[in-house]
């Protein structure tokens, strides 16, 4: 849902892989979610990756910065309206304008 989401924003319909951040990107051990669950007692975490395919790693150009704001804001409202849905007031998904 959320990529889908991301890709139909996106005037270059760019798609995402999504899945556990183990197998979809690459195993590692002490990273970000492992904090959130261990030290925050979340119940669950997730990893954003940016949008490079593997030229520029977590130094994106200029040119590439504001596209991959705009698509990962879609699909963080759309992740922040499941998880009120799910988790919070339980009448559907928060709006967010």
């Amino acid at each position: 849902m959320i990529s889908e989401a991301i890709r139909d924003s996106s005037p270059a319909r760019t798609t995402f892989t999504f899945g556990p951040s183990g197998a979809t990107l690459y195993t590692t051990t002490g990273a970000a979610p492992d904090h959130v669950y261990e030290i925050g007692g979340a119940d669950f975490s997730y990893t954003i990756e940016l949008r490079d395919t593997g030229d520029f790693g977590f130094v994106l150009p200029p040119n590439l910065i504001r596209a991959t704001v705009e698509e990962q804001w879609v699909g963080q409202k759309v992740l922040l309206g499941l998880l009120d849905e799910v988790f919070f007031d339980g009448k559907g998904p928060a709006l967010f304008f």
